[in-house]
């Protein structure tokens, strides 16, 4: 089989800031990505292409609140709906977390995802800032994908970033 899929998209969001410890947002994100996809089929000893288009549309709403210079909590939901010519999906999570600034280069950060039917993943991380020029961020994430536990199993993922700054 071969398969090319090319993804568009845009996303728009805004901020408003109600206090000056208080941030609420809104992101508005929609996808559509058509594929052909050509398979040998044996039978006819002929390739066969079939064309299908996914769309995805995310909505999330969130508020974040700094209770300490730098050191901040947040609270997000994110619904997501996925549609191909094959079904769809709706998932809904609730996403937690922490970041606290231990020293003006260190921050720690924990949080949950949770998908309201009964799958948390739990998240952890480190951020070094050590110029204001550099970040680097280390991330874990247990579970991630949950409700793809019948086709793909359990999920880890572990990022690194490096941002530089000029």
């Amino acid at each position: 089989a071969k398969g090319q899929s090319d993804t568009y998209g845009g996303r728009v969001g805004m901020l408003w800031a109600p206090s000056a410890q208080l941030i609420t947002g809104l992101v508005v994100d929609y996808a559509r990505a058509p594929a052909t996809t050509s398979f040998y089929v044996p039978d006819c000893s002929c390739f066969v292409a079939t064309k299908d288009t996914t769309e995805q549309v995310l909505i999330r709403p969130g508020l974040s609140y700094e209770y300490a210079e730098k050191s901040s909590i947040y609270v997000d939901y994110q619904h997501g709906r996925f549609r191909n010519s094959t079904g769809s999906l709706s998932t809904n999570w609730l996403l937690f977390g922490v970041e606290q600034r231990t020293v003006p280069w260190l921050y720690l950060r924990g949080g949950l995802a949770d998908d309201f039917r009964g799958k948390a993943s739990p998240t952890a991380g480190v951020g070094i800032s050590p110029s204001e020029a550099l970040s680097i961020d280390i991330a874990y994430q247990d579970d991630m994908f949950a409700q793809l536990h019948p086709e793909f199993g359990r999920s880890k993922l572990v990022a690194i970033s490096l941002s530089l700054a000029f």
